[in-house]
């Protein structure tokens, strides 16, 4: 079998000029010989995402990134197919490895509804990074953002899909935002509530100003989940 190896890398001179977004290729070598291929479209840098792109560890310097994470799938799905093609005694052109490579990820994901903590990296990314928006409204939409992440992922959600989070969990979202680390561990806002105090680090305890503000700025989200018929409601609504 021959030696592959997969690297990811920026564009940057194929910039669209009216998006301003660079497109992320992947590239593989193979006996001295380089094929690279686009990959889709929906992992396209902003011009935020390059300012952060780590060209050694070929990855987004963020703790939480759905680039980072479809990337990383890549390179999963890499290791189970050098390792099926060992046991089978098989080869692959470089055209064929790379097109495994991604049409698996892609038919894989075909038509799956996307949980909430993915949309919602997605929309920030997508929607508010690559916007007009001034910095400052950027930030507040960014912040609040988020937070909405940090909730999931504190309470157990990380997992739940869009269409599965309700007034519930929004109404539990604006609890934890009112609420610090002490109140939080005295409190245990939902049942699902699981990480350890430590995993927020540093939480203060937001007014009831900010936290309405902060409601206010992750709203979008939702009313752009309507908009592509994966809810029918907005549970802040």
């Amino acid at each position: 079998m021959k030696k592959m190896t997969i690297g990811f890398h920026p564009m940057e001179h194929k910039k669209n000029p009216i998006t301003k977004m660079t497109p992320l290729y992947i590239r593989l070598l193979s006996n001295g010989r380089k094929t690279e291929a686009r990959l889709p479209k929906e992992y396209d840098l902003s011009d935020y995402d390059l300012k952060k792109w780590n060209k050694f560890q070929q990855r987004i310097d963020a703790k939480e990134s759905d680039i980072n994470d479809f990337l990383n799938s890549i390179t999963i799905r890499k290791k189970k197919l050098d390792l099926d093609s060992l046991l089978i005694n098989s080869s692959f052109s470089e055209k064929e490895y790379i097109d495994k490579l991604l049409n698996r990820i892609e038919s894989s994901n075909e038509d799956k509804e996307p949980t909430l903590y993915e949309y919602a990296k997605k929309y920030l990314r997508q929607e508010i990074e690559n916007s007009n928006k001034k910095e400052g409204t950027k930030k507040n939409y960014r912040n609040a953002i988020n937070q909405l992440c940090q909730y999931l992922e504190f309470c157990g959600y990380k997992e739940l899909l869009i269409s599965q989070f309700k007034f519930t969990h929004a109404n539990g979202f604006k609890k934890f935002l009112e609420s610090d680390l002490k109140s939080l561990e005295k409190q245990k806002i939902v049942n699902n509530y699981h990480q350890p105090i430590s995993f927020l680090g540093k939480k203060e305890k937001n007014s009831v100003v900010s936290s309405s503000t902060k409601i206010k700025n992750v709203k979008p989200i939702f009313r752009h989940a309507l908009n592509e018929e994966l809810i029918k409601r907005n549970p802040f609504e």
